[in-house]
């Protein structure tokens, strides 16, 4: 994964990215690191939305981190992909396991109080995963031929962009100048364009910087939809490419506190203003931190005599917190980010005034390479034989090793 985005493999084509990022997700499934899990399926449908087990993965994922909600979204969007019963057993068992989770008396205590719990509720026993366990092991989509080819086809074939540097330059300033006259939708596909000719490959040698920039807009102008969820993960997918972005940062604040992820909202809004110390700078990032503060002052609930029914956690639920803010509150707060993300090009000199040597220290990190040991060819045969590797590793049930290929 290191390999293709940090452009040394540039013939890699989307499909195997995404069955790359799910087979690691798997692995962290294992190991019971369900945020990793999560952020890495994500990533495998965002290249191939038809990976429908890295959906069922994260669909697993959620249960653990108590996103019942979203859980149960994909785990449908699963069985729409799986309708035959006799492959979708687990699945169908994963879903129902869901809806006892989201029982009136429990759903709101629950959902906060896992997720105060690092990894989840390890205690639960991960049901309605064995079948996508077993043909996970080797997980070849492209031999069984069970994946679809949905990540090779051009979402927008009336948007025309270069498929190189200056193209995807191009598209960006022209997805800006649409977001600056309120063009949100015609903004979103063209943000959306650009970024699906990098990450199907068709656009090789984008610096890792430009890709950040292009989920972190995109992101802008989901926030601007309060499209919480999309708003999330293309934040997150910008900090995967650089994790320096401040602005992609305190979008995910923004969206998590949304999503009533308070205590991930105020880490992410923390580390905002570790980077930007200077008040004349970060104004807007002190609001919304009070707001996440005095939300969860306001709305502490203790829930020691909560005694969780035994389907869903077999314990008795500790404090947390619940974020009952209004869904439509306005969206205080970060007035100055939006003006300055409406042309969003970091390279430019007040962007470098505000973060200072930021681009040439991602870079310095994007070319630190992070396993010296492993030795790969940073082609499409190498990435294939690495696959392969980590997948043996995996079945003889060595995990870490597993997750380092």
């Amino acid at each position: 994964i290191w390999l293709v985005q940090s452009g040394q493999a540039s013939d890699v084509p989307g499909q195997l990215r995404s069955i790359l990022h799910s087979n690691r997700a798997f692995a962290y499934v294992k190991l019971n690191k369900w945020q990793e899990a999560e952020t890495d399926c994500s990533d495998a449908l965002a290249l191939n939305n038809g990976n429908t087990k890295a959906r069922y993965r994260r669909s697993m994922a959620y249960v653990e981190l108590g996103r019942h909600s979203e859980a149960l979204q994909d785990i449908d969007r699963v069985l729409k992909e799986m309708p035959d019963t006799a492959t979708n057993k687990e699945a169908v068992d994963l879903r129902e396991r869901i809806l006892k989770l989201q029982t009136p008396k429990t759903e709101t205590t629950v959902h906060k109080a896992l997720e105060l719990k690092e990894g989840g509720s390890r205690g639960l026993p991960a049901q309605g995963w064995k079948r996508m366990e077993i043909v996970e092991a080797s997980d070849d989509e492209s031999e069984d031929g069970r994946a679809t080819k949905e990540s090779e086809k051009d979402p927008f074939p009336d948007i025309k962009v270069e498929a190189n540097m200056s193209g995807i330059e191009e598209a960006k300033n022209q997805a800006n100048s649409l977001f600056a006259k309120g063009s949100l939708d015609e903004a979103l596909k063209l943000f959306s364009k650009a970024i699906w000719l990098v990450q199907s490959g068709r656009a090789a040698n984008i610096p890792a910087e430009l890709c950040s920039i292009l989920h972190s807009n995109r992101a802008l102008a989901y926030v601007k939809l309060k499209r919480w969820s999309e708003a999330e993960a293309d934040s997150s997918a910008a900090l995967l490419k650089n994790g320096k972005n401040f602005k992609a940062k305190y979008r995910r604040a923004l969206a998590r506190f949304e999503l009533d992820r308070v205590n991930e909202a105020l880490q992410d809004i923390d580390e905002v203003l570790r980077q930007l110390p200077d008040p004349a700078n970060n104004k807007e990032a002190t609001e919304l931190r009070n707001r996440i503060f005095e939300s969860q002052k306001q709305t502490k609930v203790v829930a020691a005599d909560v005694v969780v029914d035994a389907d869903v956690a077999n314990t008795q639920a500790e404090k947390t917190v619940a974020d009952e803010h209004a869904q439509n509150s306005p969206a205080g707060g970060w007035k100055r980010m939006e003006i300055l993300e409406a042309s969003d090009d970091e390279s430019d000199s007040e962007q470098k005034a505000a973060a200072p040597l930021v681009a040439q220290q991602v870079l310095e990190q994007q070319e630190e390479e992070p396993f010296l040991e492993i030795q790969l060819e940073a082609s499409k045969s190498g990435i294939e034989a690495a696959k392969n590797k980590a997948n043996s590793l995996f079945a003889e049930g060595k995990l870490e090793e597993c997750v380092k290929w």
